[in-house]
């Protein structure tokens, strides 16, 4: 069987070319040798952060602060009076708040 080729061209910083030219000259080998064998080499992790259930749930609870304070912007922004229900929806933020901060 005939190997087949297909070219990749990307870019990288100077620095970080001059990286791969530095080790692939180290290793005896061009470029693309040191990439391809890097490639069939190396195994990458996966950075992104596993996100707990804690918190999933923290954010699921500031995104219904971020509902609350913005009915409590569209209630003042109508010229309406603070009444107990957005003191109470205010009390109830700030209880929330000092809870997770553990002020």
């Amino acid at each position: 069987m005939k190997n087949e080729y297909k070219q990749i061209k990307v870019n990288v910083f100077i620095q970080d070319w001059q990286k791969i030219q530095d080790k692939s000259k180290k290793l005896n080998m061009t470029m693309a040798q040191y990439i391809r064998h890097l490639t069939n080499t190396k195994t990458i992790q996966d950075k992104r952060k596993q996100v707990t259930q804690n918190e999933k749930d923290t954010l699921r609870e500031l995104n219904s602060i971020g509902v609350n304070l913005n009915q409590i912007a569209r209630h003042l922004n109508q010229g309406k009076e603070i009444d107990k229900y957005v003191l109470m929806i205010l009390e109830n933020i700030t209880k929330y708040i000092n809870e997770k901060v553990e002020i």
